[in-house]
């Protein structure tokens, strides 16, 4: 498929017309398989919107999670780009302890509780 009619279904879809957006549905969609090599750029701009709808509607199914860059974006309600550094230097601690509970029969007499303490050491300049 010609760059031309590749750009121009890029210009008729409705897309972030990013570089590393239109590399990743191009290498996601293979514009010069049988398939799709004889389409017209606006179907070809078609299958681009689907593409990207399909990538979109994968994101909110993940809670927003996505990787970019070597760094991990939280969406939703956290709206954060956390470095990778930071979450190696991460540190769980976890703790248990057994509580007494009131006896049934056939039940154990306690139950166990875990507490886990998340501990963060970084700091990033820049």
């Amino acid at each position: 498929m010609s760059p031309i009619k590749i750009a121009r279904a890029f210009l008729r879809a409705v897309v972030f017309q990013g570089t590393q957006t239109r590399a990743h549905i191009l290498r996601n969609i293979e514009p010069d398989s049988a398939a799709l090599k004889d389409l017209t750029s606006a179907q070809l701009a078609a299958v681009i919107n689907i593409a990207n709808r399909s990538y979109h509607d994968g994101r909110l199914n993940n809670g927003g999670i996505e990787l970019l860059d070597g760094d991990l974006w939280i969406g939703q309600d956290v709206n954060k780009l956390i470095p990778m550094d930071a979450l190696r230097a991460l540190t769980i601690t976890e703790t248990h302890e057994d509580r007494p509970i009131r006896p049934q029969p056939g039940w154990p007499s306690t139950l166990r509780h875990t507490t886990r303490i998340y501990t963060m050491q970084y700091q990033e300049q820049s």
